[in-house]
């Protein structure tokens, strides 16, 4: 997903979507983030599936017999 940055008010960036919506999210999370700066949001899948993998072996390994 693609936001704009539209502007940056005591410590919270209002980031823009297509379709007008706005977000507010602290600006820290975006170091560097400035006005007008494009901001892109990705879903990793496959770090996603190495960390669930992770969490059920210790889950796994906490629960043996």
């Amino acid at each position: 997903m693609t936001y704009v940055c539209d502007r940056i008010v005591e410590g919270y960036a209002v980031l823009v979507s297509k379709e007008g919506r706005h977000y507010d999210i602290p600006a820290e999370m975006i170091p560097g983030l400035k006005e007008g700066d494009v901001v892109n949001v990705t879903v990793d899948k496959e770090q996603t599936a190495e960390r669930k993998e992770r969490i059920k072996k210790l889950s796994d390994s906490l629960f043996e017999d």
